[in-house]
C-alpha cells in the first residue's frame, strides 16, 4: 500500500562514464532527507558507484548503451550508434511500465534517459544538454536535432537544469541557455557530491603536486590516461591519478612518481583536489561542477571530437574559471605555468544558490 508521506522515487541515472551517476547523488540525498523512498535505476559503471554511496538503497537494472568514443572522432562514433541509442530509448520505456507495475514507482527522475517518462506517474528529466552542440559538418541538421531534443524532453512534466538562470552563474553557456526553452525548464543550481562536504572529513595521507582525474567512456580514458603519463614523464612530477573505475575499488598502484587509485570515497578525493598544486581532466559537466563546489581551477583537456567538452573547455576558459588544452597538444610546462600565473574566478556556493534543488525536490510531494 502506498505511503503518501513517504512517495516512491525511481532514479536513474545514463550510464556513459560516471558523470550522470556522480550528479544524482545530491538529488538522492536530498529525495531522502526530504522523506522520499528512494529506488535507483542503474547499470554498469554508474551503478556501482551508486552502491558504494548508497549500499542501503534497494536496486533495479535497467540497462543502457554503451558508446565507445572513436580513438579519432567522437562524434562520429555517437552518429553511427545512433540507432542502438534509439532502441534503447524505446526499450527503456516499455521496461519503465513493468518496473511501475512491480514496484509502485510514482515519480520517475531521468538523468538524460529520454525513455524514462511515463503518462500515469510524474516524469523528471535532468540535463545541461537543452541544445547539444553539433559538429559543424552537421550544422545543417541543428535545427531539427534541437526540435527533437525539445519533443523528448516535453514528454516529462519537469525538466531540472544543473546550472543557473543568471547570466553571471551561466556555466553551461548555449547548451543550457536559449531563445527557445522547453516549457517545462526549471534551473536546480549545480549538482556535485562535494557540496554536502563542508571541509573534508579525512586528510589523505598521500599528496602529490599534481592530480589527474580520468574519466568518461572507453577508449578514450585510457588514450588520455596514457597520454598524461608521457607528460608526466617529460617533466618528472610527482602525480596522483584517479582512474574513475569505481567497480574496481580502492585498488592502489605504484611506478616511479606516479601513484594510481581506480576510485577513493568523496572526502579523500576533495582532500586531494584541495590540496594538490595542479589539476587535470576532463570538462565533463559533472567534474566541473565538482571542481566548482571546491573552488579550484584546473586544466580542461576535451576529449578530442566531443563537441559539448570542447564547447565548455573554451567557454568557461573564456570566463575566467579555468584553462584549456587540446589532447593532441597537451603540454603540461605551459599548462602549469598558466596555472601559476592566473588570476581564476572561484564560485561560493554557499553566497550563490538559494537552496534551488531542495525547493524542486520538495514541491514534488505536492504534485
Amino acid at each position: 500500500m502506498k505511503n503518501p508521506d513517504r512517495p516512491l522515487v525511481l532514479v536513474a541515472p545514463l550510464d556513459w562514464g560516471i558523470g550522470h551517476a556522480s550528479r544524482v547523488i545530491p538529488v538522492i540525498k536530498t529525495l531522502v532527507d526530504e522523506g522520499f523512498e528512494v529506488i535507483a535505476g542503474i547499470s554498469g559503471r554508474s551503478g556501482e558507484l551508486l552502491k558504494t554511496y548508497f549500499p542501503g538503497l534497494r536496486f533495479v537494472g535497467i540497462p543502457s548503451t554503451v558508446i565507445r568514443y572513436g580513438e579519432k572522432n567522437a562524434a562520429l562514433s555517437v552518429i553511427c550508434h545512433l540507432p542502438r541509442f534509439i532502441l534503447s530509448i524505446i526499450r527503456e520505456h516499455f521496461m519503465l511500465r513493468k518496473i511501475i507495475r512491480e514496484y509502485g514507482i510514482e515519480i520517475v527522475i531521468s538523468d538524460n534517459r529520454y525513455g524514462l517518462w511515463n503518462r500515469n506517474i510524474y516524469s523528471v528529466f535532468i540535463t545541461h544538454q537543452l541544445f547539444v552542440n553539433v559538429p559543424r559538418r552537421f550544422g545543417l541538421l541543428k535545427p531539427m536535432i534541437h526540435k527533437i531534443t525539445g519533443i523528448m524532453i516535453n514528454r516529462f512534466e519537469e525538466c531540472w537544469i544543473p546550472d543557473y538562470e543568471q547570466t553571471s552563474l551561466n556555466f553551461g553557456g548555449a547548451l543550457s541557455h536559449g531563445n527557445y526553452m522547453p516549457h517545462n525548464c526549471r534551473y536546480v543550481g549545480i549538482l556535485s557530491r562535494f557540496l554536502y562536504l563542508l571541509k573534508p572529513a579525512t586528510i589523505w595521507p598521500e599528496q602529490a603536486k599534481l592530480l589527474v582525474i580520468l574519466s568518461g567512456p572507453e577508449p578514450q580514458r585510457t588514450i588520455f590516461e596514457n597520454r598524461v603519463k608521457e607528460e608526466i614523464v617529460r617533466i618528472n612530477i610527482d602525480t596522483i591519478i584517479l582512474r574513475g573505475l569505481p567497480a574496481e575499488k580502492y585498488h592502489r598502484e605504484e611506478s616511479g612518481n606516479i601513484i594510481s587509485y581506480n576510485h577513493l570515497p568523496d572526502d579523500a578525493i576533495a582532500s586531494l583536489v584541495t590540496r594538490s598544486v595542479f589539476i587535470v581532466c576532463r570538462p565533463g559537466y559533472s567534474t566541473i561542477m565538482d571542481l566548482l563546489a571546491l573552488g579550484k581551477p584546473a586544466l580542461l583537456v576535451p576529449t578530442p571530437g566531443q563537441t559539448e567538452q570542447e564547447y565548455l573547455a573554451g567557454y568557461l576558459s573564456k570566463k575566467g574559471y579555468f584553462i584549456a588544452q587540446p589532447q593532441k597538444s597537451l603540454d603540461f610546462i605551459k599548462a602549469f605555468a598558466d596555472l601559476k600565473n592566473s588570476k581564476f574566478k572561484v564560485f561560493r556556493f554557499e553566497e550563490e544558490d538559494s537552496g534551488l534543488l531542495k525547493n524542486a525536490v520538495s514541491e514534488l510531494k505536492n504534485k
